[in-house]
């Protein structure tokens, strides 16, 4: 009898534990974090990892935050390029504009261009959420989605 009693009970839990197993994670379940995606670009020959997030849920972001636009303004004879974009929770574009080389005043004797580089980062997005902008684990700028975040990153 005990033992038929011990069974019962074994498998009245087991049910118990994939009922529970069974619900599904609702948006309320969900954790509010900063939602990092990382353009990566390299400035004569440095590699510099621009992070950019929106703290929220991953739901809430995914839905409520198109894209974040990077503009790099490079003097004119940097070379530059994007290396890679994540677009995990939102989509990215980096762009790269060059600017005359007398607007920056900052070219060296072997003629190749360093100094500082202007980032600015626009989202579009449909909610206000805190927003931030890092360079190489470094926190440079915040704001929210419905601003601009700007820095600038010193090149040699």
């Amino acid at each position: 009898m005990q033992r038929l009693t011990n069974t019962l009970i074994a498998a009245l839990m087991l049910v118990a534990f994939g009922l529970i197993a069974a619900v599904p994670v609702t948006r309320a379940d969900e954790f509010v974090i900063w939602c990092w995606n990382d353009p990566q670009v390299e400035l004569n020959g440095q590699i510099f990892d621009i992070e950019l997030g929106v703290l929220g849920q991953p739901s809430v972001v995914r839905r409520g935050v198109r894209l974040a636009e990077t503009t790099l303004f490079i003097p004119q004879g940097m070379r530059a390029r994007v290396l890679s974009t994540t677009n995990i929770y939102f989509e990215e574009r980096v762009r790269i504009v060059e600017l005359p080389v007398q607007a920056w005043g900052n070219q060296d004797q072997s003629g190749r261009t360093g100094g500082e580089v202007r980032v600015v980062t626009r989202f579009e997005a449909s909610v206000t959420l805190p927003a931030a902008m890092a360079v190489n684990r470094a926190l440079r700028d915040t704001g929210t989605t419905r601003g601009l975040l700007t820095t600038s990153i010193t090149v040699r």
